[in-house]
């Protein structure tokens, strides 16, 4: 199964909140993107979610602190939230054991992790629900992103739920959906890579 996720990353609260309304019956979740978080506060997911009745992903990419931030997104109400991969695995399982009691899921965002096959089999220890593979924005802009061979790589390796982050666009997208995987989330939202003929 498919669902399609937009990130909100660069709007006023109110226009947020107006789009995730607009969006409904159109995408199956709406994140709070980090910017956006990091600009307003975790205010914002309860705010979101009182605009529609789609999930909120709280992509908070919390890297220490783990049971802590994990705890800010359950009492905002998220119905998911992200760990960097490359925290420490007494984060990212602090993470897990906060989010998992109160019935929220979590995605390791594989962003910055060198040794792919080597961090996933960790993950999957930890109980991670989704491994995140996140084309960033600065790579991107640098000409660095290796979106597809990081799916391939990752989609080798393990059975687990994919989230597609970043880079994605009319030439990508058909290759994404290719890869045999299980429980797809594709997220819309950061500035789309030009088409290429």
């Amino acid at each position: 199964m498919t669902r399609l996720q937009v990130a909100i990353d660069t709007m006023t609260i109110d226009k947020a909140a107006e789009l995730a309304v607009s969006l409904r019956g159109i995408v199956d979740l709406i994140e709070a993107g980090t910017p956006f978080i990091k600009r307003f506060g975790i205010g914002v997911v309860p705010t979101l979610r009182a605009a529609t009745d789609l999930p909120i992903v709280a992509d908070l990419k919390i890297v220490d602190g783990g049971p802590f931030e994990a705890q800010l997104a359950v009492d905002a109400g998220a119905s998911l939230v992200t760990v960097l991969a490359t925290a420490s695995d007494a984060t990212v399982a602090g993470v897990v054991e906060v989010a998992h009691a109160a019935g929220v899921e979590v995605a390791a965002d594989l962003l910055g992790v060198h040794d792919l096959p080597h961090r996933i089999r960790q993950l999957e220890r930890l109980g991670i629900d989704y491994l995140g593979v996140h084309a960033g924005t600065d790579a991107r802009a640098a000409g660095e992103s290796t979106l597809m061979s990081e799916i391939g790589i990752v989609s080798a390796t393990s059975t687990m739920k994919l989230v597609v982050a970043g880079g994605l666009n009319a030439n990508s997208i058909p290759g994404v959906l290719e890869v045999p995987a299980g429980d797809y989330r594709r997220r819309i939202g950061h500035p789309p890579e030009p088409a290429t003929p």
